[in-house]
């Protein structure tokens, strides 16, 4: 992967904040270790990963990588944001919440996952996958609530 090549966003589902903001910070130069060790751990990591295209994966170690910076530094969490293509995905979003696990594991191996939320659009199948991430153990948020349905389901 180049590091000049730009990514290309393949849909548009009301993208989060957050992942508006890795894409910032990635523009910003003074991030550009963030790009080349993204690309490094993403050789790493690719063959663990063969459905997913390697600038997929960069994004997700380079959200990673973000997100771990900010943690000595807070008492609390940090959210990760799912793939927003992934909205009506069940399998895929667990397999995100699983790889971004993986990632922070390989980041640093003595940092606490709990501490890691990933952000899960609350359709009916993103909050399939939250119920399959939290037996894991995993921690999940269901954003994008526009009805009392979906609240209560989220809340769950």
């Amino acid at each position: 992967m180049d590091v000049c090549t730009p990514l290309k966003i393949r849909c548009y589902l009301e993208p989060s904040i957050f992942r508006i903001e890795v894409f910032f910070q990635l523009e910003n130069p003074a991030n550009a270790d963030v790009i080349q060790q993204s690309i490094t751990i993403t050789h790493d990591l690719a063959r663990f990963y063969p459905s997913l295209s390697s600038e997929e994966l960069a994004v997700d170690v380079a959200s990673g990588i973000l997100a771990a910076r900010v943690l000595p530094y807070i008492n609390g969490n940090v959210h990760v944001m799912s793939n927003p293509c992934y909205s009506f995905h069940t399998q895929k979003i667990v397999e995100a919440g699983r790889r971004y696990h993986a990632i922070f594991r390989r980041l640093d191996p003595n940092s606490d996952p709990s501490r890691v939320i990933m952000k899960v659009p609350a359709t009916w199948e993103g909050l399939q996958a939250c119920r399959i991430l939290k037996a894991e153990g995993i921690k999940t948020l269901g954003t994008t609530v526009f009805s009392m349905e979906q609240c209560i389901l989220a809340g769950e």
